[in-house]
């Protein structure tokens, strides 16, 4: 990740620390580490009628309160740090924002405590809030506070994954995915007030916040469900090309953005009055690492960390 991050600044005085990467990897420590050190055995001699519905749950409920745990100091993080000349709470982009009443909370306690940490020479600098708002201040999409609500999103998925571990029939993984997708839906719901802005905790993906890890997760539930029908149960489709681009997928990722502004995958549009230029070279870029994902497939190439 910050190999990454040096492509574009390579000066070690302003180089972005944070980054996708780096949140990744954390996430991923945070989660397997929890795993790692509460996972039980399951019992198939010792299932009852009572519990035989409930293993996912009744083998994690530690993990669980772990995560809700990490959730709360997620909240205390994001609602009682106090940040200087701002209100406690603002999920704000700051600047312009409500006629630039709070000009210097860009991000509210998130950005606060990146600035702090990281200072403001080693965070994003590139933003769209700098350009819609003018912001004076850097946010960084991938701060820490942020990491724990991403931890909540991939232990989700851990969960979805237990869910297959624990129940071999079709029909009952399916079914609790669903479960899953209308619980964390209805949830993210109430947390934002069904709308975009509004509610406890807006919907914000450059917060991460809990909505939004519930919203997402929803999302990603119910297209299990439906992948697990169509490709595994039903088999009426093979996966294909996604299925070849994920066995490559850190690849592509790290090539897309070595390539991002390199021919073929992307030039100077010629025509800059319209989006239809910029959506047709987008397109074509995607599909060229399609293309490269399913030719190394076919020679058994794979590259994972």
């Amino acid at each position: 990740g910050i190999i990454l991050n040096s492509f574009n600044n390579n000066n070690t005085d302003t180089l972005r620390y944070p980054g996708v990467l780096q949140r990744l990897a954390l996430a991923y420590l945070i989660v397997g580490s929890i795993e790692t050190a509460f996972i039980t055995t399951q019992n198939r001699y010792n299932i009852t009628r009572a519990t035989k519905n409930i293993q996912d749950w009744l083998y994690s409920w530690i993990q669980w309160i772990v995560m809700l745990f990490l959730i709360g100091l997620y909240y205390i993080g994001l609602f009682c740090i106090h940040v200087p000349g701002c209100p406690y709470g603002y999920l704000g982009p700051g600047g312009l924002h409500k006629n630039s009443s709070f000009v210097n909370c860009t991000g509210g306690s998130a950005g606060y405590i990146d600035r702090q940490i990281f200072t403001n020479q080693h965070l994003y600098n590139s933003t769209s809030l700098r350009e819609v708002y003018h912001n004076k201040l850097l946010f960084d999409p991938e701060g820490l506070l942020g990491t724990l609500t991403t931890a909540f999103t991939v232990f989700l998925g851990a969960h979805a994954g237990r869910i297959i571990l624990y129940y071999n029939n079709p029909r009952g993984r399916i079914v609790r995915w669903l479960f899953m997708a209308v619980i964390t839906g209805l949830t993210a719901g109430h947390l934002c007030g069904w709308s975009k802005e509004g509610g406890s905790m807006p919907l914000n993906k450059n917060l991460w916040t809990v909505s939004f890890a519930l919203a997402t997760s929803s999302m990603a539930f119910c297209m299990k469900s439906i992948l697990f029908l169509l490709i595994d149960c039903k088999r009426w489709w093979s996966g294909a090309p996604f299925h070849q681009v994920g066995k490559n997928a850190i690849l592509i990722y790290i090539g897309s953005i070595i390539t991002k502004n390199a021919i073929p995958w992307n030039w100077t549009p010629l025509d800059i009055t319209t989006h239809l230029h910029l959506l047709w070279m987008n397109v074509w870029s995607t599909s060229l690492w399609i293309i490269i994902a399913l030719l190394l497939d076919s020679w058994s190439v794979y590259i994972n960390i």
